[in-house]
């Protein structure tokens, strides 16, 4: 799937559409009726203001491959063997072969219901070659694509992301599948669909910082496991549906840090990676703003993101400068915060952490301000919160904290 998606991206670019037109777009849609709607609109959504020839390559594309998966998915469902679990969390790994983290981010609720569940490890899912189709399957997807037969690209994405969780179905007989990070599957929707038809809940638990994005149009699961209240505004938002959500705290956040932790830092800079670069893209002014608050004797380290960040690319960025790189797969992130007299960054959950730990937390309004204004605008959390701003220790003035 991240190849399809590789591509898509190479053939349709970048929206020209600002993200007010984006919102204006998606509030002029109709109510969806169902679960099909809800996945064609969010399809709409994402390439609205995109290229034209690109959207038409990827439906042809989509519609001589559909006929071919077919064939491929019928012949697995005879080769599918049931190995019956109650429940399972999909781990799949990302872009750059990396699993996600679960620990202390899993509901107990969730946990209580199922004590069964287990983590199922995944290469990237779903994957093109294992889908199965089924009587059910295949009259979802039909139905699918009578409402929308010239959209190939969706019709085509629709069935591998169906027949990708139908051999999950078939093959474990769950009552209930989770994950991580499927808010940004547009076809969130029909996978629910699917698993509630074969009595099965398609459970998504928030996995890190969200701001409001048209990515999430429209998009429906069984439960949507929320960390604030905060957050089920930004999901609708994206108009998603309603009666999904359930709020819950985290233990990543209810850690204490340890009292006689000693400050060996003035600041650390909680760094966000990028999936596809691996390094920030605004790293190079961070360098610099960390460079001058070493000048003036205080001491400061990066922390770089632990999947979307090259830690020996990042090393290589701030070689010399007297500012220290931490290693995140070595360095708990408690720890990590403990030793720090303020926490800074864009955005991140170890941001959110250090917060809930009662650290003062620094938001960067200094090194992208395009990046910054978009955070204010798409409701990022810990703006509503108490906080301070880089720019105040850029004048190197501290003041009270705001």
């Amino acid at each position: 799937m991240h190849f399809l998606l590789k591509i898509y991206s190479f053939l349709v670019g970048k929206s020209d559409a600002s993200d007010d037109e984006k919102k204006a777009y998606l509030d002029s849609l109709s109510e969806p009726r169902d679960d099909l709607d809800r996945v064609y609109f969010n399809y709409r959504c994402s390439v609205y203001g995109q290229k034209p020839l690109g959207i038409f390559i990827m439906n042809f594309a989509g519609f001589l491959a559909i006929p071919l998966f077919w064939v491929l998915y019928l012949f697995n469902l005879l080769l599918v063997k049931k190995e019956p679990k109650t429940a399972f969390l999909i781990n799949s790994k990302n872009r750059a072969g990396d699993a996600y983290n679960y620990a202390g981010r899993i509901p107990e609720e969730l946990q209580k219901e199922f004590p069964d569940l287990e983590e199922m490890h995944l290469d990237a899912f779903p994957r093109f070659s294992e889908g199965v189709l089924d009587a059910k399957t295949w009259g979802l997807w039909f139905r699918f694509f009578l409402r929308h037969p010239f959209s190939g690209f969706i019709n085509f994405r629709a069935l591998v992301n169906l027949a990708g969780f139908n051999k999950l179905l078939k093959k474990y007989q769950p009552k209930m599948i989770a994950t991580a990070r499927a808010e940004l599957n547009g076809c969130s929707s029909l996978i629910s669909c699917l698993c509630e038809k074969k009595g099965a809940e398609f459970v998504n638990l928030m996995h890190g910082e969200v701001m409001t994005n048209p990515m999430y149009a429209f998009i429906r699961f069984s439960r949507f496991y929320l960390w604030d209240a905060h957050y089920t505004e930004i999901f609708r938002w994206a108009r998603a549906a309603e009666g999904q959500y359930r709020v819950f705290f985290p233990d990543i956040y209810k850690k204490q840090l340890a009292a006689d932790a000693k400050i060996n830092y003035f600041m650390n800079y909680i760094l966000t990676g990028d999936e596809r670069t691996r390094l920030d893209r605004n790293i190079m002014e961070v360098r610099r703003v960390l460079t001058e608050l070493v000048k003036q004797g205080k001491k400061c380290k990066v922390r770089p993101h632990p999947r979307w960040s090259d830690y020996q690319k990042v090393c290589e960025v701030f070689q010399d400068t007297g500012i220290d790189v931490e290693n995140p797969r070595e360095i708990r992130t408690d720890a990590s915060i403990a030793e720090s007299e303020y926490i800074a960054g864009t955005f991140s959950t170890v941001l959110t952490e250090a917060f809930y730990f009662g650290k003062p937390v620094v938001l960067d309004d200094v090194t992208d301000q395009n990046v910054f204004l978009s955070m204010q605008k798409r409701m990022y959390f810990l703006l509503s919160q108490k906080h301070r701003l880089l720019s105040e220790f850029c004048k190197n003035d501290i003041g009270e904290e705001g």
